[in-house]
């Protein structure tokens, strides 16, 4: 009979929401680019001089790479550089695997997806760049700036781009953009001063001007503008008005006025026989527009109906197949299907990406460590022991900071016997030796910082991970994947904790950086996830010498690894999560987007699907996979599935349905489940406090 399992409920866990900014959607690979920032409004207003960019805090914008492929899953995230992460207004897909990206810092960025990398940079004409668009035939990018200058960028086929000219101010700050879907010179640019501008981009000259309606004496701002295919030109303002124009006489056909404040993000869905306009802006509803056909036979611009699918202004929309995708202040990312209502998808933004981690407490096994990474701070718990139904209590022990809070925490990581710690931030990575004294009641933590043999930790690590039972590291940086081993000498007192580099495992290309690492409990066995969607088992066993190759005429060392790896059958889908079983024979388990779960023995090569697993809603796939003895654990935010291994077959054993938001759920060292949840009050009461009044338009 199996054993009942105890389940604690952590609820002091409550990571700020993510506001989305930007999103903009890739056809070909059907990627999507959302902006978020994690500086909340009081970041924002609490700055010396009054401009929102200038922060206490760095501030923290970042962008999420999620693919729409089969089922929604966060595939990579691009943080930038402190220089260049201050501010992102707008991005824009090069190809399926390059991005241009935007800010207040003036430049125009070419950052590769995969890597993560920064390929080019190149300065925009006076000041900061607010808008970003590229022509249909992808060899002309425009961007618009703060003094009115529209900077025009020779697009080359080999991806790089050039400065090519700017296109003279018509008003003042340009925060829209839009290319006409087929023409590939003719632009359509909205000003903060309420002008509206069809450029032809080869002459340099404007083609025809148009102004909305003002409301009173205030300038109306134009904050979103669209060029149709039929020539139909769509623009949203701050007095809250979508105005359909007509490029021929630059007169308005249709003025819309349903927002409350003004309109911030406008797009269109093409169907082959209907066009579509969605609008939104600073209040929770987004609008349809449809063009509709009168009695008389002419054709008229209609609103079709609302959605109120958010709770908070409603800052960013794009089009993705039969899909609107919307995103905005209360950080959830929501996806609404055209034609059938079955297709909503509500995604919070703490449930993909966060770092949640159980430990054994090396003096009290009967509470487990938990330790959980925020944006710049990192904690860690102890968890009370749950038996005979009481309710499980909770210590803090440690909570820190990287430069009093000022860094973020790029990577953390703790080792499953709970005596290292290692943090890593853009300075480098620390590793600490945990020293634990006391009783359950009273227990204190200290770290002593780890004494480096060499200059290991040089750079930011993407992810770090301890290798199953044994005092090793596995570092992933921009460039490797290598192994560090810790040794703890007591009678050295500070400096007894030393770690040192002992192995490299791979050496990643220029487009390739991890997505996910894992070992087995013994950690002989390591496999990882590349962005190019590899999946590679190293047998660390068998491993030969690591050796040097010399090229005499530039004196240069390249340094190969020592490893074969073992490579499991590659799925079409994207792998979302994975976790090696080695209790028997040793096992990788692989979940895909498009929901199928795979088990692959690392010993006989062979692969087979797991089946029997039924989830209520298939088209989200399991993201998180967590593995104690013969037991797994796979789920995502609202879901999961409980699997048992029985020789060489997996039974399903429990599905399983989350009430609230489910972050994490992992096995602790003692077979129990830890489940940290975020409900939806939980994500309202951490928005700023005039968002959260539901003040629209801060």
């Amino acid at each position: 009979m199996p054993r009942e399992l105890h389940v604690h409920e952590v609820r002091f866990f409550d990571p700020k929401p993510k506001a989305v900014h930007y999103l903009a959607y890739e056809p070909k690979s059907r990627r999507l680019a959302a902006v978020r920032c994690n500086n909340d409004l009081d970041d924002q207003l609490s700055s010396t001089d009054g401009n929102r960019h200038d922060r206490s805090l760095p501030s923290s914008y970042f962008i999420e790479i999620w693919n729409l492929r089969d089922g929604p899953c966060l595939e990579l995230q691009i943080n930038l550089g402190s220089e260049w992460r201050q501010s992102v207004e707008a991005v824009c897909w090069r190809s399926s695997r390059n991005l241009f990206v935007s800010g207040i810092h003036g430049h125009v960025i070419l950052v590769c997806v995969e890597s993560g990398r920064i390929l080019k940079t190149v300065a925009a004409v006076s000041g900061a760049v607010w808008s970003l668009a590229m022509n249909h035939t992808a060899t002309l990018l425009a961007a618009g700036t703060e003094d009115g200058y529209i900077s025009l960028f020779d697009v080359k086929d080999s991806g790089s781009f050039e400065y090519l000219r700017a296109l003279d101010p018509k008003g003042s700050r340009v925060l829209a953009l839009s290319w006409h879907p087929d023409a590939s010179s003719e632009l359509l640019a909205a000003s903060g001063r309420g002008k509206i501008c069809v450029w032809d981009t080869k002459k340099g000259v404007v083609r025809q001007e148009m102004r909305p309606n003002k409301r009173g004496k205030e300038e109306t701002i134009v904050s979103s503008v669209l060029f149709l295919k039929d020539g139909t030109l769509v623009s949203g303002d701050s007095t809250g008005a979508t105005v359909f124009w007509d490029i021929a006489t630059g007169t308005s056909l249709m003025n819309f006025t349903g927002h409350r404040s003004g309109v911030l993000s406008l797009t269109s869905l093409i169907l082959p026989d209907q066009i579509m306009v969605y609008a939104s802006g600073m209040d929770p509803t987004t609008y349809e527009f449809r063009s509709v056909r009168t009695d008389v036979g002419v054709s008229q611009w209609v609103q079709t109906f609302a959605r109120h699918s958010h709770t908070h202004d409603v800052r960013a929309l794009c089009s993705a197949r039969q899909r609107i995708i919307s995103g905005g202040q209360d950080s959830y990312l929501i996806m609404t299907g055209v034609l059938t209502d079955k297709m909503f998808l509500k995604i919070p933004s703490n449930t993909e990406g966060t770092v949640v981690q159980v430990a054994s407490n090396p003096i009290h096994p009967e509470a487990p460590l938990l330790c959980l990474q925020n944006n710049n701070w990192l904690e860690i718990w102890c968890l009370t022991s749950v038996s005979n139904g009481c309710i499980p209590d909770y210590t803090s022990l440690l909570r820190y900071t990287f430069a009093k809070g000022k860094e973020i925490i790029t990577a953390s990581a703790i080792a499953d016997n709970g005596r290292w710690l290692a943090v890593s931030s853009p300075r480098g990575t620390i590793v600490y030796r945990i020293i634990l004294s006391g009783d359950q009641s009273q227990m204190d933590l200290n770290i002593i910082k780890a004494v480096s043999s060499s200059d290991i930790f040089l750079g930011a690590a993407h992810r770090l991970h301890f290798c199953g039972n044994r005092d090793e590291l596995i570092v992933a940086d921009e460039k490797s994947l290598y192994i560090c081993r810790m040794r703890w000498a007591p009678d050295q007192g500070q400096f007894g904790a030393t770690v040192e580099k002992v192995e490299d495992l791979h050496f990643f290309g220029e487009d390739e950086r991890l997505r996910f690492l894992t070992s087995g409990a013994e950690g002989r066995f390591v496999a990882f996830v590349s962005s190019r969607g590899d999946v590679k088992i190293y047998d660390r066993n068998s491993k030969r010498q690591v050796h040097m190759d010399v090229d005499e005429d530039t004196e240069n060392e390249f340094v190969t690894t020592p490893y074969e790896p073992i490579l499991p059958p590659q799925s079409g889908s994207v792998v979302v999560s994975c976790a090696i079983a080695d209790c028997d024979a040793p096992l990788l388990l692989l979940s895909y987007a498009n929901g199928i779960v795979a088990s692959f023995n690392i010993i006989t090569l062979e692969y087979s699907k797991i089946e029997g697993i039924s989830l209520m809603d298939c088209n989200i796939p399991l993201t998180h996979c967590s593995i104690y003895r013969h037991l797994v654990l796979l789920h995502n935010w609202q879901e999961g599935c409980l699997l048992e291994r029985s020789g060489s077959n997996w039974i399903v054993r429990k599905m399983l349905k989350f009430d609230e938001f489910l972050i994490r759920s992992l096995f602790s060292p003692n077979g129990n489940l830890v489940n940290v949840v975020q409900t939806p009050t939980m994500i309202h009461n951490q928005l700023p406090p005039m968002i959260a009044r539901k003040i629209f338009g801060i």
